[in-house]
């Protein structure tokens, strides 16, 4: 009898050795929670093309362009924030018959202090280092008509399409 309670004993020994706090690990970690106040993104101006045809000529860039005008957009947010905006390179636009399609390539400039005067000036819209003026909090945005290609070289009329800007916070 008494060696099988040794038996027993030595057996919950083990068991308890097992599961002695000797083998736990613990670790912390910092939680930090940022809020920042809603973006606004106001349509100030939309974009124009206007292009005298050339016979046959199915791509036009903007030298081709009779006359034109950027997309302006004003962003508001808090101060001195780092940025994303995404803007697509290209639009696809239709023509009023509902064959006919054009792709109007874009390229998208921002200022903190006003509307840039052309499409090498401010910084791209792509860029990581993008941020809200320091003290307004805006964000001026100009999307530049570059270059149009048409799938028929004689489908004159209005042709138009939409697109869609975002831009959000980077923490």
């Amino acid at each position: 009898m008494f060696k099988r309670i040794k038996e027993v004993f030595l057996i919950l020994f083990c068991v308890l050795a097992l599961a002695s706090p000797g083998f736990a690990v613990e670790a912390t970690d910092t939680v930090t929670i940022a809020f920042f106040s809603a973006f606004s993104l106001t349509k100030e101006q939309d974009i124009s093309v206007n292009i005298t045809p050339q016979e046959g000529k199915s791509s036009y860039t903007d030298s081709d362009f009779f006359s034109s005008s950027p997309g302006k957009l004003l962003a508001n947010g808090d101060a001195g924030a780092s940025v994303a905006i995404t803007c697509p390179d290209s639009v696809t636009l239709t023509h009023t018959n509902g064959s006919d399609t054009a792709i109007l390539n874009l390229a998208c400039r921002a200022d903190t202090s006003s509307y840039v005067a052309d499409k090498s000036s401010g910084t791209a819209c792509d860029d990581a280092n993008l941020q809200t003026d320091s003290t307004t909090g805006k964000l001026y945005i100009s999307i530049f008509p570059d270059s149009v290609d048409v799938t028929s070289a004689t489908a004159y009329g209005i042709y138009s399409g939409t697109i869609t800007v975002t831009i959000d916070y980077v923490q």
